[in-house]
């Protein structure tokens, strides 16, 4: 674990894959060095993937809002969790499911891009799907009421809707000092309320990002480079360096987000390199 500067790693690799939250952005704007970071990037000629657990967005509406805070992304260096959902429809044999999201409208538009048919949420209505994106768009509570109660119902019928968890991070970095709860949160409360209603079944939702390898195969493949020539920035010890690890790519974790500057010794998974920032 070597602690380093950011710039310290741009002619060691081709390709950087770097998180969004508490790398480049946080909900106040840019974090510091983010834009002339990218900037060096393009100017060396490295490829970029912004690898997110966030599946609030539309690519189209990530570019938008990048733009909005002054950094420059193009749609094809998007990849966020959001695209995960048709590779993980097709993997359990689903087609044109009908869904429960929870999320943004641009949540119920990656769902509906990867095939999927939302429905509104109700005790009564069966789903062949749950797919979890964001924690915002919808009344928490009385949403997360039916929804416990449509699976719970679906599951004493002997039919487990296929549970599926885009973005699993529970915290994320709202500004210096200040966090808030994230998707991850609400998998693991309805996780526990169908455990005590269930315990035979205990459903589990299944993990759609990092620290998943899929949506690190996909950014690698995207972008044309061997998993041995890419790095990955993130914050999150458990998602971003995690993921990375058993990608085959290597870890530098910031800490400008969830993990804060200093950095035990002994922290696990162990990141390749430690970054205090973006700046030089």
């Amino acid at each position: 674990m070597k602690v380093c500067s950011a710039y310290d790693l741009i002619g060691q690799y081709d390709a950087f894959l770097l998180d969004a939250y508490g790398v480049l952005v946080q909900s106040s704007g840019l974090l510091p060095g983010a834009a002339d970071f990218i900037g060096e990037l393009r100017k060396r000629g490295k490829k970029i993937r912004i690898v997110t657990n966030d599946a609030s967005k539309t690519p189209e509406t990530w570019v938008e809002s990048y733009r909005a805070k002054g950094l420059s992304i193009e749609i094809a260096e998007l990849m966020s969790a959001g695209v995960t959902i048709a590779p993980a429809f097709a993997r359990r044999g689903l087609k044109d499911p009908v869904c429960a999201v929870l999320g943004t409208p641009d949540t119920l538009a990656l769902v509906m891009r990867a095939g999927g048919k939302p429905q509104i949420i109700s005790a009564n209505t069966r789903f062949d799907a749950v797919v979890i994106g964001d924690d915002s768009g919808f009344d928490f509570l009385p949403t997360m009421n039916a929804l416990l109660s449509s699976i719970h119902r679906s599951i004493a019928a002997g039919q487990v809707p296929a549970l599926f968890l885009a973005n699993s991070d529970i915290l994320y970095p709202v500004s210096d000092g200040s966090f808030g709860f994230t998707s991850g949160s609400l998998a693991r409360l309805l996780e526990m309320g169908l455990e005590k209603l269930h315990p035979k079944v205990s459903p589990r939702f299944e993990t759609l990002g990092k620290p998943e390898p899929l949506i690190f195969e996909m950014a690698l493949k995207s972008a044309g480079v061997e998993a041995s020539r890419a790095v990955m920035f993130g914050d999150q010890l458990h998602t971003d360096i995690a993921g990375a690890k058993a990608a085959g790519v290597a870890s530098a974790l910031l800490t400008t987000g969830i993990t804060q500057w200093p950095v035990p010794k002994d922290v696990e998974p162990r990141p390749d390199f430690v970054i205090r920032s973006l700046l030089p």
